[in-house]
């Protein structure tokens, strides 16, 4: 389990990352915790930007990192939350407990 050291410091490069993000675009900074990146792999996302900016029912989407490569993704909105796709987004990125990821 990761520290709350470790947690902070990842939270302070992701939010540097999120103030690079194009302006106007809708983002916020998730730090991951092991249900998202081992076993059952579910990224709930905050019920506030789902509520304001993803529709309530399923929807396929696009991952895309920094680097430009793209996971198709299932996003299912009536849980607020990420599912298919996901976790080959989490192994292909070795993301681990503390991590923290800006998303937009």
């Amino acid at each position: 389990m990761a520290s709350y050291e470790e947690r902070f410091h990842a939270i302070e490069i992701a939010e540097k990352i999120r103030t690079n993000l194009p302006s106007g675009s809708p983002s916020f900074v998730k730090s991951m915790v092991r249900f998202h990146v081992y076993s059952c792999f579910w990224l709930g996302l905050p019920s506030s930007f789902c509520k304001n900016h993803l529709p309530t029912k399923e929807l396929k989407m696009v991952l895309e990192d920094e680097k430009g490569s793209e996971y198709d993704a299932i996003y299912i909105g009536s849980r607020s939350g990420l599912s298919g796709g996901w976790r080959g987004f989490a192994l292909d990125h070795k993301l681990d407990d503390g991590d923290a990821l800006s998303l937009n």
